[in-house]
């Protein structure tokens, strides 16, 4: 998950979806980039954040529910300018 994670509240929201709807999470990784404070009016640079969330549901149906609603999330906030990148399970590879 990347974009104004922060700024905008999606991270809070991202991981109450997965809360609310059954699932667990790990965060594996995170990266905060501080947006450029001491720019101009003219032009203030937003830094995106990102976070690697593990997500777990109780079921494929139920992982598939989560991944489906952050998905929307990312769509309609478009202040929080963000991405959603689904990788493939590690146990699927195998």
């Amino acid at each position: 998950l990347q974009g104004q994670l922060f700024d905008s509240g999606l991270i809070n929201q991202a991981l109450e979806i997965v809360e609310k709807r059954g699932g667990d999470f790990d965060i594996t990784s995170f990266s905060v980039q501080p947006n450029d404070q001491f720019s101009n009016a003219d032009f203030n640079f937003k830094r995106p954040s990102s976070i690697a969330l593990r997500v777990f549901g109780v079921d494929a149906a139920a992982l598939d529910d989560i991944v489906g609603r952050l998905e929307s999330l990312v769509e309609v906030m478009e202040s929080a300018e963000g991405s959603l990148t689904v990788l493939p399970d590690d146990d699927d590879a195998a």
